[in-house]
């Protein structure tokens, strides 16, 4: 089975100058000498110091620019929808945001991962109920059986490598979330606040299109337009043109982009073999150098004004 996998990473050290690089002329692109193809890129902070990124569908690394405060559709197709929202950054050298929320929705379901403001404690509720870890216990299944396909919810709150870990599993995507404690280090040696990070793979190439931040990286492949765009590290779209309201919008200009046909004529019944085998197992399809370097940072971007 093909895996193709993305990953969000808050990585420390974005400057104001990459503003400039989000209005690109088309024309004067020049495409590498080899085609893109689907691949499974790895998360990762570099130095861990000053080269924040996302990488997408497609393996391309890009910085992405958004505001404090705001929602961002990240990746949808006609059934899931993944959304995060931003929060203030003071880092040593400039001010930047991080993830503290994340929407994920599925077939009308809808999960919503967060911190809590009193305590960094992480937050999961489905459908508006709130999940609650009884004493002792450390792991939670839950799992939804729909009419075409399944959805399972594992949440973990000392997965290896990773901590407090949420997992979420349906028959096209698996998407890992998890909190970075507070306490990590920016480049600078300054303490910085609890935030979320996110991986996710898709279980097989669907044929159809994808939208987001980091949907349409596979669109780019499917379409063969990944040589399009210089890996210059910009992030070549209207970032306001993916913010939504809240999580899961009724009606916005970001969900509003036409979905080409195909997705329910791609979709597959979900069957235990297909995807939900054990964590462990899920664990280890993950690109190692994400291991290692996941809980270093992540997604960092300039809001308008720096809060008060």
């Amino acid at each position: 089975m093909q895996r193709v996998a993305v990953a969000i990473l808050f990585v420390l050290g974005l400057h104001a100058a990459s503003a400039g690089l989000l209005t690109p002329v088309v024309g004067l692109l020049t495409p590498p000498s080899t085609p893109s193809t689907p691949s499974t890129p790895t998360m990762g902070t570099g130095s861990g110091a000053a080269d924040p990124q996302v990488v997408d569908f497609s393996g391309r690394h890009f910085e992405f620019i958004g505001k404090a405060g705001s929602f961002y559709n990240v990746i949808q197709d006609l059934t899931h929808q993944v959304t995060m929202r931003l929060k203030i950054g003071i880092l040593s050298d400039h001010i930047g945001t991080y993830i503290d929320g994340i929407g994920f929705a599925y077939q009308g379901h809808k999960i919503v991962i967060g911190l809590a403001e009193e305590d960094d404690a992480v937050t999961v509720s489905l459908d508006g109920e709130e999940f609650v870890m009884a004493r002792g216990e450390n792991r939670q299944e839950h799992v939804l059986a729909l009419p075409q396909g399944k959805l399972k919810l594992a949440w973990e709150l000392y997965r290896p490598n990773f901590g407090n870990t949420i997992t979420i599993t349906t028959d096209l995507l698996r998407f890992t979330a998890y909190r970075t404690d507070k306490g990590s280090l920016d480049k600078g040696g300054l303490p910085q606040p609890a935030f979320l990070n996110f991986d996710a793979s898709l279980l097989y190439p669907p044929a159809h299109t994808i939208q987001g931040i980091v949907g349409e990286g596979y669109t780019r492949v499917l379409n063969g337009e990944t040589h399009l765009l210089p890996n210059d590290g910009a992030f070549y779209g209207n970032p306001d043109e993916y913010e939504l309201t809240h999580y899961f919008p009724a009606d916005s200009p970001a969900t509003r982009k036409m979905l080409l046909p195909g997705g329910s004529a791609y979709r597959r019944l979900l069957t235990p073999e297909q995807a939900f085998a054990d964590l462990t197992s899920a664990a280890e399809g993950l690109a190692a150098d994400a291991l290692h370097t996941g809980r270093a940072g992540g997604l960092l971007a300039l809001p308008e004004t720096p809060a008060v």
